[in-house]
């Protein structure tokens, strides 16, 4: 990741980030002839014209096919309150971390997830609250809020690289805590909201579904929301964008010579991610029914996806959600149980492992043992 200052040189602005043809590939092949490591141009050829190459770097055929299978978990398995919660919440977070996944691709690390996430939860709540809207419509308007809010941070944020864009976007997450804390007159500031209304009732073909009497609606709401954040993580890094996403990720100067702008693909990317998330922290409203600055901002909001991104493995789109599950099942059934007071500290020794013996996280550590 490059350190370098805010407006690098070679950032194309004429050519739309969508074009990436094999013949402008080939074009910068001849720049990059005394290169050491394989050039750009040759990566982003090889990726062009092997779907087995995209299957690999994506997972989604295999992250779908599992995301499938839990499907049937609460009917194999009679699943408990206590169980169909946690493993709502898991899908939530396992969801988080495949949206901070799609800006990793990007090359871009973010600490401020948390500015969307609660943006999208305080957004959601309030218009239930205050304009008796329903939360099928909050859905939409956390979404909406989150995005709006994304675009300035990130015309901002983009300005720095690297280590420098990461404080800066913590530092958004942060001004959006602030503001939400202070404003007493619309968010009830520190007091938080209570009784935030849920889904309630509803007619599913000839049945009768109610979040209110059962977990089991919830359960599969949010495996609905993962299941949806999958396939457009999926459509995204196995096509052209995605591509795109590779090129800025190695090489900017490189990308921008053949003819993509890498401010625009950075900024897509960013805008995705928050979507997704601000999506995620409206969902999360309804469900708990409570909100709180220090809970819907929390710094573990904008971490946690990072950690479980790790932990899996950025190589492919099955990395964050099997890291997402894992992670936040045994947090939630071992370490909270048997550390009721320190279970935070599972997340970093999970961080330590991956950056001593797991660089690549667990899908990479699993695809070389089995070669």
């Amino acid at each position: 990741m490059h350190t370098a200052g805010a407006h690098g040189p070679g950032l194309a602005t004429t050519e739309p980030f969508s074009v990436v043809s094999p013949d402008a590939v080939r074009n910068l092949s001849m720049r990059e002839e005394h290169s050491l490591s394989p050039p750009l141009s040759e990566r982003l050829t090889r990726r062009l014209h092997d779907p087995l190459a995209v299957e690999q770097a994506t997972g989604g055929h295999w992250a779908l096919l599992a995301l499938a299978l839990l499907t049937l978990l609460p009917v194999v398995l009679r699943l408990g309150r206590f169980y169909l919660l946690t493993l709502t919440y898991a899908y939530l977070f396992a969801a988080l971390a495949v949206s901070w996944f799609l800006l990793a691709r990007a090359g871009q690390i973010s600490l401020g997830h948390a500015a969307f996430f609660g943006l999208g939860a305080y957004a959601s709540a309030l218009a239930a609250l205050r304009l008796d809207l329903s939360p099928w419509i909050g859905l939409l308007l956390g979404t909406g809020v989150a995005l709006l809010f994304a675009v300035p941070v990130g015309i901002v944020c983009f300005r720095f690289r690297g280590f420098y864009f990461a404080l800066a976007t913590f530092a958004a997450a942060e001004v959006a805590k602030a503001i939400v804390m202070n404003w007493d007159s619309l968010t009830y500031g520190a007091q938080g909201l209570v009784g935030i209304p849920g889904f309630g009732r509803m007619q599913v073909g000839g049945w009768e579904v109610s979040f209110d009497l059962s977990r089991t609606p919830g359960y599969y709401l949010t495996w609905s929301f993962l299941a949806l954040t999958l396939l457009v993580a999926h459509r995204v890094v196995s096509g052209e964008l995605g591509l795109a996403f590779t090129a800025v990720r190695e090489d900017e100067e490189a990308a921008a010579a053949i003819g993509i702008d890498p401010q625009r693909v950075k900024m897509t990317a960013f805008l995705i991610s928050a979507a997704i998330t601000g999506a995620g922290g409206a969902l999360y409203a309804h469900l708990t029914h409570y909100l709180e600055p220090e809970l819907a901002f929390n710094v573990s909001i904008s971490s946690l996806p990072l950690v479980m991104s790790l932990f899996g493995g950025l190589g492919s789109l099955a990395g964050p959600l099997v890291g997402g599950l894992l992670l936040y099942l045994t947090d939630q059934l071992v370490f909270q149980r048997l550390f009721p007071s320190w279970h935070q500290v599972w997340y970093g020794l999970t961080l330590i492992i991956v950056v001593l013996y797991m660089p690549r996280g667990l899908m990479g550590w699993l695809l070389r043992r089995r070669r």
